[in-house]
């Protein structure tokens, strides 16, 4: 793990924040394309485009900058963070053995991306305050995109075909798919034997969005009962640090 060396001694040594700020920030970049005119996943974005028009000290109307100022600032400093960690690992790479002298020259690349992360952490959070998302458009737009291409080569190799072999036959599926104009859960009856004679059961609901969510039961899976899960340990992690910074 990367560590920093301050000039005072080169014995001190301590955790750099670096390989946590530049994760943490890759998330945030998810959220603006959500709002945007030709998603519109949810609303309630004012609040939003004000406070992105005041980290970038910019003067326009909330409404008609807000999911460009979002992008540029969160992609600004997403990019300088995950490029301040590459730059860290490079160097750490190129130390000679028992020598960190160097590790002194993290701090020009640690400093900006803490100010970077708190802002891409201040404006995610007013968006997650405010917003409102509709659940509607969500799952329906969660069924279109082919989007459980993989989830249907796992039900041939479930099947008793290669991966190698379920790949292709996936591939032949989607592009199908796409001349007829179509997702893959609403593949035709002839298509479908033709192109998948290994499943005989309807798609349809093998591959709707709810099944292919619930099929990920896995720690840090999209289950239903695994977010629950996480959810509640990290609400029960919060309020045991609120406590702790509020206990004397």
């Amino acid at each position: 793990e990367a560590c920093s060396t301050p000039a005072r001694s080169s014995t001190t040594r301590r955790r750099s924040p670096l390989p946590v700020r530049a994760p943490s920030s890759t998330p945030c970049s998810r959220l603006p394309p959500a709002f945007s005119p030709q998603r519109a996943w949810g609303t309630g974005v004012a609040a939003i485009g004000v406070m992105a028009a005041y980290i970038l000290h910019a003067l326009a109307p909330p409404e008609a900058c807000f999911v460009a100022l979002w992008v540029t600032t969160l992609v600004q400093a997403i990019g300088q963070a995950i490029g301040a960690l590459m730059g860290l690992l490079t160097t750490l790479k190129g130390l000679p053995m028992a020598y960190n002298r160097d590790l002194q020259e993290d701090k020009s690349a640690l400093l900006p991306a803490v100010r970077r992360t708190v802002e891409c952490l201040q404006v995610s959070a007013t968006a997650i305050a405010d917003l409102q998302f509709d659940v509607e458009r969500c799952a329906a737009q969660a069924e279109t995109g082919y989007l459980n291409a993989t989830d249907l080569a796992d039900l041939l190799v479930a099947s008793g075909v290669s991966f190698r072999d379920a790949h292709e036959q996936v591939g032949h599926a989607v592009s199908r798919a796409i001349e007829l104009g179509c997702e893959l859960q609403d593949l035709p009856d002839a298509e479908r034997e033709r192109l998948l004679p290994q499943l005989d059961s309807d798609l349809h609901d093998a591959l709707a969005a709810k099944a292919v969510i619930a099929r990920r039961d896995v720690i840090g899976g999209t289950a239903p009962n695994r977010v629950r899960s996480e959810a509640n340990d990290w609400l029960e992690r919060l309020a045991q640090r609120k406590h702790e910074r509020n206990t004397p």
